[in-house]
C-alpha cells in the first residue's frame, strides 16, 4: 500500500532572491493557514477506509513552502524522511490520526 502526500499549490509568493557567494539563494513566504484548517477538517472526519484509490492513501497535505524547505534537506527523496517529517508535525500536516512509521 503506498502514501500519498500532496504539496498544495496554494499561493507562494517569493520574497528575495539573490547570491551568496557563489551560491543562489530563494526567500518564500505562504498564508498556510487554508492547508491547515483542510487537514484539520480531514484529521476529524476520517475513518478506517482512508484510501484516495486501491493503491493509495491519503496521510498529508503539505504547503508547498514546507516543501520546499524539506526538498532541499533532502526529506522529500526518502519515504521514510518523508513519514517522519509528517508524524513530527502531525497537528498540522497530517489528513488521518493513524500512525504513519
Amino acid at each position: 500500500m503506498s502514501r500519498l502526500i500532496t504539496p498544495h499549490q496554494f499561493n507562494i509568493n517569493l520574497v528575495d532572491a539573490g547570491f551568496d557567494g557563489d551560491k543562489f539563494y530563494a526567500r518564500h513566504t505562504q498564508d498556510v493557514s487554508a492547508v491547515m484548517n483542510l487537514n484539520e477538517e480531514q484529521r476529524k472526519n476520517t475513518d478506517d477506509d482512508w484510501r484516495v484509490d486501491k493503491e493509495f492513501k491519503h496521510v498529508g497535505r503539505v504547503p508547498r513552502v514546507i516543501w520546499l524547505l524539506w526538498e532541499s534537506m533532502g526529506i522529500t527523496e526518502d519515504p521514510k524522511e518523508l513519514l517522519k517529517a509528517l508524524e513530527r508535525h502531525k497537528d498540522t500536516l497530517k489528513t488521518t490520526d493513524k500512525q504513519l512509521i
